[in-house]
């Protein structure tokens, strides 16, 4: 039976569970302040499944929303995340080549990324799963090199029915880029 989410405090506590299967049931605001991930590293990742049950999520600013996702066969659905302001390796489930859950599907995110690191992306930074009919609108900003795109940033992953329309700045001084659109 899943978790239910009504606010910022219950999001947060999703941190004492990785393991857990969380349902979001109301619109959540997270502008009133700076939003730290629950799975903030390796040590600390999600095994879950997350359903934003297509409630909004507004004003997150700070840290991604999941963060680090590994290793499970985990799910993060229906989520519509509006207004994002992150810096890190993606707006929705991205930190740095370690995001894996079993299934990213149906997600919105529109917003402004700035990508500090390789492998980042406005939906999500470096995955190695699914994600089928997910959209990213809104511009993402990096002065790395390596693996920045729109929708995503790097891996190996099925990508189906999914869009990202938006901006993509970038500033570099090597040769070696990989940038993209998508």
């Amino acid at each position: 039976m899943a978790i239910d989410i009504s606010n910022r405090a219950e999001l947060e506590n999703m941190a004492l569970d990785g393991w857990g299967d969380y349902l979001v049931v109301a619109p959540i605001d997270l502008s009133d302040a700076p939003w730290e991930t629950p799975f903030p590293d390796y040590n600390t990742r999600f095994y879950g499944s997350f359903d934003g049950g297509f409630h909004e999520i507004s004003g997150l600013h700070g840290d991604p929303l999941i963060g680090y996702s590994r290793d499970g066969d985990g799910t993060i659905k229906n989520v519509i995340l509006t207004g994002a302001n992150v810096t890190g390796g993606g707006c929705l489930c991205g930190l740095h080549g370690s995001n894996q859950p079993g299934e990213i599907t149906d997600c919105y995110v529109s917003g402004h990324l700035q990508a500090n690191i390789a492998g980042s992306g406005g939906l999500v930074g470096n995955p190695y799963n699914k994600i089928r009919r997910c959209t990213f609108e809104g511009t993402v900003t990096t002065s790395n090199d390596r693996r920045v795109g729109l929708l995503v940033g790097y891996g190996r992953n099925l990508i189906e029915d999914c869009s990202a329309t938006g901006t993509l700045i970038y500033s570099t001084s090597t040769t070696n880029t990989t940038v993209g659109a998508f």
